[in-house]
């Protein structure tokens, strides 16, 4: 889990850099090929999203939402996660 943390944090995904956006999506959508479960993309406003619920399904019982955009980071190693 540590190591797909790490490379998870060091996508700079900000809204300077779409494409570490794309990328970070890449990386996720991936992550979850080895799972079963079901994923889906949509993109809004130029931004991707992805979708994974345990069944084929628009309409989840339960839904969780989270985001992988963030502000820039104001310093030269925002974006090299560390472990302390």
């Amino acid at each position: 889990m540590k190591i797909f943390l790490k490379k998870l944090l060091s996508f700079e995904t900000t809204v300077y850099k779409p494409d570490k956006l794309n990328e970070a999506i890449d990386f996720l959508d991936s992550f979850f090929n080895d799972y079963d479960v079901h994923t889906r993309r949509y993109e809004k406003n130029g931004k991707p999203s992805l979708v994974v619920t345990n069944t084929f399904t628009k309409k989840p019982k339960i839904f969780l939402n989270g985001h992988i955009d963030v502000v820039p980071g104001d310093y030269p190693k925002a974006f090299e996660p560390y472990q302390k």
